[in-house]
């Protein structure tokens, strides 16, 4: 007998995992308060990555220039 394989068995398969995710650019100075607040929102269950945007980009809210990251964040379930 092998439990584990008798539990693998009682899943059911018809239940589907969702999983999504959600992209965006936030400011570089901003990033690590960003990841937090996430990550403290979900209480951890979000798989994120940010990545440095070597040009300054527009900010369409001041047009003016700004360094920014870009950031994926994938999250089981759905979004609120």
């Amino acid at each position: 007998e092998s439990p584990l394989l008798q539990e693998e068995k009682s899943i059911d398969p018809t239940k589907q995992v969702k999983l999504g995710f959600l992209t965006g650019l936030v400011p570089r100075e901003k990033s690590m308060v960003f990841e937090r607040i996430l990550f403290r929102a979900t209480r951890g269950n979000i798989f994120i990555r940010q990545s440095v945007i070597e040009e300054s980009v527009v900010d369409p809210n001041s047009g003016e220039k700004a360094e920014k990251n870009v950031f994926v964040v994938f999250y089981s379930g759905e979004r609120a």
